[in-house]
């Protein structure tokens, strides 16, 4: 296991996020389980974040973030097979089982021009072409064709659907963390 370092939310500098507000990490897939008796584990990366894993990657495991680097890796159908530094056997990776994995946001590729990882997204503030305030941005759905930005006013309020085109989104505001969108009318 590697020390695990401080993570905040505050600053890039503080948070390895290469932009302010991001959060430090982002959770990038599920470990699955133990895989075999030498300590290798089945890995799901999530669709979302399409990582470049190799050896030497740190990974993030659990809600404590211990870190851990990759020995090993090898591509196992849908899913990966890995190995972190000093871990033996199968007890050694018990507790992993279904652990959320993270990494840090600062080795994210950047998004394609236009697009947007949800962590970058998420909670943002969106408005219509008028300026009338719609909610916050609550959720990505991943459809296969393209995202789907689900958009909520309160908690009880009902969810508008903005499919993640260019003809519905209009801007983005990184620093001010608004969305301006072309919303959609559904008959």
């Amino acid at each position: 296991m590697i020390e695990n370092q401080g993570f905040t939310k505050d600053h890039a500098h503080t948070t390895g996020s290469p932009h302010p507000g991001e959060p430090s990490c982002v959770c990038i897939g599920r470990i699955r389980r133990p895989h075999g008796v030498k300590g290798e584990v089945i890995f799901e990366l999530y669709p979302e974040y399409p990582v470049k894993l190799k050896i030497g990657t740190v990974l993030l495991i659990g809600e404590k973030k211990e870190a851990y680097s990759i020995e090993t890796i090898r591509k196992m159908d849908q899913n990966y097979l890995l190995h972190f530094d000093g871990m033996a056997d199968c007890d050694a990776v018990q507790t992993f089982r279904n652990q959320r994995v993270y990494l840090h946001a600062e080795h994210l590729e950047e998004a394609p021009e236009g697009r947007y990882y949800p962590h970058q997204v998420l909670g943002m503030r969106v408005f219509d072409e008028n300026g009338n305030y719609l909610g916050k941005l609550v959720e990505v759905m991943l459809t296969g064709a393209n995202d789907v930005y689900m958009v909520k006013l309160d908690e009880d309020s009902e969810e508008i659907l903005i499919p993640a085109v260019d003809s519905f989104i209009v801007k983005v505001d990184d620093e001010k963390k608004e969305m301006i969108v072309n919303r959609p009318i559904w008959d």
